[in-house]
């Protein structure tokens, strides 16, 4: 074979063994590629897994100690450490293998993200100095982009290639990857612990809130009812009036003043003791421990005393009071939530009482058997209509100068299948909270409209009947236009309804109920102020709106005679009644003695048990036949 074919072949052959070779290194960069993913893969999956067990709350290693202990296994290294900036400018160790625990590696920022001791010469000489000190033959380090963690990797033996170790270029892919994964996880965990720091606290006022307290108070009453001596009591404080200061100032200033109040509470009480927000401005506060039972009833004192004192917000200097209920635990709870509740019937006991300054109230078994049996008042009261429960009785109006019969009062019965006849006392205050007194309303008047019809169709002079409105009905708008359709659609005189309000109802909105009296006024009603003298500006209501008869309030009747005041405000209102051209009907007339006095002081007519008590239709209109 000539030169010329030989070096032709050589030639071939030398191509064909680079391709050869070049091949061979491909597919083992390409496998050493598929390790450092597989790597990566089961580092992750690793660390995933356990940050879903943190997140349940459930007790595992934490994540530093997987992560740098996968590496070292992984990557066969004889120490590997997560660093976190401690200072300016050094590092210390977060959680280390083979790395001492006070090693520290002087850093100053900025620095290279990533380094390998084969570009050692770029570093300053203390890190230099650091890392020798660990006596490593290779190292490098990977760092988060803010440069506050850091993974840093060591040899001790030499290896045959370094490019197997992870301490190359290529290879720190792995660290750099799970650092990156690792970060990650700590910023999910820290978003997870706030926002479960948060189903614990009250994001206004920063407390403790309900799920809190329960928590603990749980935890107390287990330990109550394992060593009994362990006393404890639970206070819950609700601020009065405090809708007012939200209404007038405005919500952002209510909530300074909640943040405010609950700052003031807590100084008030014990480092053992807890205060929680429930929201709104409702604090509860756990006494723990209780030496004395006392105890409670002298810091619900202190309490109240403390919230005495003014409030300056952003100007304002504000005066609030607050209402406390007290429960002190004993055998009878096992679950907070009824320790709660009880303390907040006792706040609600104190809320209704007569002070007009906050007080303190202690919860009694016999409270909670009346919010009972309000509950039970309430559930029947809803049925009471559809099951035709409900009836009037008749009161007579008497001239009680020519003794003839005005007219009838009409007043609602409830005739409850099982308690009897149940006073109004009892149920009108609840229909007008849960505004069941609006159905109601519309039944007395339906049903005094057929009465009147009734006896208009029976006696040539018909009686007319009062028919009482409600402040709750009042506030409806269209109540002029509801009572006009209920009087067309039954056929029925305006002129033999007398529409009787208190002046209570005229309070919340006297524009609107001005115009409402105006309107009904106009349909051709009679109409009458209930109740006079017992509220704030009645003087000032007799010329603005439209009655026509004015009704004094019982109380001054009964002590007509016997208190001198007394009467000298009954004659006030009759001259004033006189001048204004307005009728009077005297209510609550009793004696003999009553009624001669009132006769002699000009009073038109008068209702009262003188006369009757209120009868059923029956007994009524046997009665409006004597006085025909």
């Amino acid at each position: 074979m000539d030169g010329a074919k030989l070096s032709y072949y050589r030639n071939q052959c030398n191509e064909l063994g680079a391709s050869v070779l070049k091949l061979q290194q491909q597919l083992t960069e390409t496998r050493r590629d598929a390790r450092r993913q597989r790597t990566i893969i089961r580092l992750m999956r690793r660390l995933y897994n356990q940050a879903a067990l943190l997140n349940e709350q459930t007790p595992c290693q934490p994540l530093s100690e997987i992560l740098i202990g996968d590496l070292v296994e992984s990557l066969s290294l004889d120490c590997a450490a997560l660093l976190h900036r401690c200072d300016e400018n050094t590092l210390c160790v977060e959680y280390g293998l083979g790395v001492p625990a006070d090693f520290r590696l002087p850093l100053p920022s900025p620095c290279a993200p990533q380094m390998t001791s084969t570009q050692a010469a770029s570093q300053p000489a203390e890190t230099l100095a650091a890392i020798e000190s660990l006596h490593l033959t290779a190292w490098a380090w990977v760092a988060s982009p803010t440069m506050d963690k850091l993974i840093f990797l060591g040899l001790r033996q030499p290896r045959s290639a370094l490019d197997t170790t992870g301490l190359d270029d290529a290879c720190l892919a792995i660290p750099a990857t799970v650092l990156e994964i690792y970060l990650q996880l700590l910023e999910q965990q820290r978003m997870t612990e706030t926002l479960r720091e948060s189903a614990f606290r009250d994001p206004l006022t920063l407390l403790p809130n309900r799920i809190s307290l329960l928590n603990r108070l749980a935890v107390n009453l287990e330990r109550c009812h394992t060593t009994p001596d362990n006393h404890f009591a639970l206070l819950c404080l609700d601020i009065n009036r405090f809708k007012i200061i939200n209404d007038s100032l405005g919500h952002t200033l209510g909530d300074h003043l909640l943040v405010a109040v609950g700052q003031r509470l807590k100084s008030c009480l014990r480092d053992c003791d807890m205060i929680a927000c429930l929201g709104g401005d409702e604090f509860l506060v756990l006494l723990d421990p209780l030496n004395d039972p006392e105890d409670a009833e002298r810091c619900s004192e202190r309490l109240t005393q403390a919230l005495n004192a003014p409030f300056n917000i952003h100007g304002y200097e504000i005066f609030i009071s607050a209402s406390i209920g007290i429960v002190h635990a004993d055998a009878r709870y096992t679950q907070p939530e009824a320790m709660l509740r009880d303390a907040d019937i006792a706040m609600s006991h104190a809320k209704r009482s007569d002070r007009s300054k906050g007080q303190w109230m202690l919860f009694d078994p016999g409270m909670h058997q009346q919010i009972l049996q309000r509950m039970e008042l309430e559930r029947d009261l809803r049925w009471a209509l559809e099951r035709q429960e409900f009836l009037l009785h008749y009161q007579p109006i008497i001239n009680i100068t020519t003794g003839q019969i005005k007219g009838f009062e009409a007043l609602i019965r409830w005739q409850h299948p099982v308690h009897g006849m149940v006073p109004p006392d009892q149920f009108i205050p609840l229909a007008e909270e849960t505004l069941l007194i609006l159905d109601i309303g519309r039944f007395v008047l339906t049903e005094g409209c057929h009465q009147a019809i009734a006896w208009a169709q029976r006696f040539a002079k018909p009686p007319t009947i009062n028919i009482n409105l409600s402040g709750r009905q009042f506030m409806r708008a269209d109540l002029p236009s509801q009572i006009g359709e209920i009087i067309t659609d039954l056929h029925c005189l305006p002129s033999q309804i007398n529409l009787e309000i208190t002046e209570s109802a005229l309070l919340s909105d006297p524009d609107a109920a001005r115009a409402s009296l105006d309107q009904l006024h106009a349909l051709g009603f009679t109409l009458s102020m209930d109740d006079f003298g017992t509220g704030y500006s009645s003087l000032s209501y007799l010329h603005q709106f439209p009655f026509d008869i004015i009704k004094i309030d019982r109380s001054f009747i009964r002590a007509l005679g016997e208190d001198a005041s007394a009467t000298s405000i009954v004659t006030a209102i009759l001259g004033l009644a006189q001048a204004l051209d307005k009728q009077i009907v005297a209510e609550g007339i009793e004696t003999a003695e009553q009624l001669a006095l009132l006769q002699q002081l000009g009073c038109h007519y008068g209702q009262g048990y003188y006369f009757s008590r209120p009868l059923d239709a029956a007994a009524a209109e046997t009665f409006l036949q004597q006085y025909k």
